[in-house]
């Protein structure tokens, strides 16, 4: 049955013990604060606060709240504050910005940061939601808390690493800790969770073309490795194998082969494959061992 909607006062839905603070206007500041808080960033464009901004919320009584504006409400700032940082970013920061991006990501992503909508946002400035939820064409903001109000501790010292030292090796480890993180998450944002892990190994790609050719091809083929496995989180194990087979294990670097090695045992393990699973087991480090057991839960029947 079609929800009735109905526009209700907000004070009979939150109880304000204070008068809210506005949205953060510093960038800078935002990310900061949201370090500190284990939260990610809600992040719109200045132009977007000159109109009314309506956004819908749900409600334990089965009806939807609509909300005229979601820059001038106190009770609804409040509420955002206590999931995210949110941050209006002013429009003399999008032509440098953009063009920081520009030749990293695809035309999917760059949509979702030209147009209005709010932005889910870590402390980098890399997109979470690359989905948005409506209702009657309104942002539904209940929707976006369920999802993306993320505790994002256990990105926390690489966030800072990454924010004090932006180069290939940071950007790396922000990549596989994405994946990792996607593997303990929700599984409805299990997907977009592993994109942001795919965006960090463009931003990696993009570090490593400052390196010579040799260093290039060793980070280039990592990142190749570590994509394989974001596919395995998702049970894509045949298109794993098939892209393992390609390649000649000889060319394999030193230092990627414990992932070559991971991949092999996940990928065999999720296919219940006994000769393959012995094949590589004693080749799998313990550290990557681990890593592989939190991929096979994920499927364990």
């Amino acid at each position: 049955m079609k929800k009735v909607v109905f526009t209700l006062t907000l004070s009979l839905i939150f109880i304000a013990n204070s008068v809210a603070q506005n949205w953060m206007l510093s960038f800078d500041v935002a990310k900061r604060l949201a370090l500190v808080q284990n939260k990610m960033l809600l992040m719109v464009w200045e132009d977007s606060t000159y109109d009314y901004y309506p956004v819908y919320l749900n409600h334990k009584t089965g009806y939807d709240i609509y909300v005229e504006d979601i820059f001038d409400n106190p009770e609804v700032i409040e509420y955002i504050q206590k999931f995210f940082v949110p941050v209006i970013v002013s429009e003399h920061l999008y032509e440098d910005w953009y063009d920081s991006i520009k030749d990293i990501y695809g035309a999917t992503y760059l949509e979702k940061f030209n147009d209005n909508s709010l932005k889910v946002m870590d402390v980098n400035g890399v997109i979470l939601n690359t989905k948005n939820v409506y209702f009657d064409g309104v942002q539904n903001l209940t929707k976006l808390i369920e999802s993306y109000a993320l505790n994002t501790e256990y990105l926390s010292n690489d966030y800072k690493n990454y924010l004090n030292e932006g180069n290939y090796y940071s950007a790396k480890k922000l990549a596989e800790k994405y994946r990792d993180f996607a593997i303990f998450s929700n599984e409805k944002i299990r997907r977009e969770l592993l994109k942001v892990s795919e965006n960090y190994l463009k931003i990696t790609r993009d570090h490593a073309k400052k390196s010579d050719t040799t260093f290039q091809k060793t980070i280039n083929q990592k990142c190749d490795l570590i994509s394989l496995s974001n596919d395995l989180v998702l049970n894509k194990v045949k298109k794993v194998l098939r892209k393992l087979k390609k390649i000649d294990s000889a060319s394999i670097e030193e230092s990627n082969l414990d992932l070559y090695n991971f991949l092999h045992y996940t990928a065999y393990y999720l296919r219940q494959d006994k000769e393959g699973i012995d094949l590589w087991q004693s080749k799998i480090s313990s550290v990557f061992l681990k890593k592989a057991q939190g991929i096979i839960n994920l499927y364990r029947k």
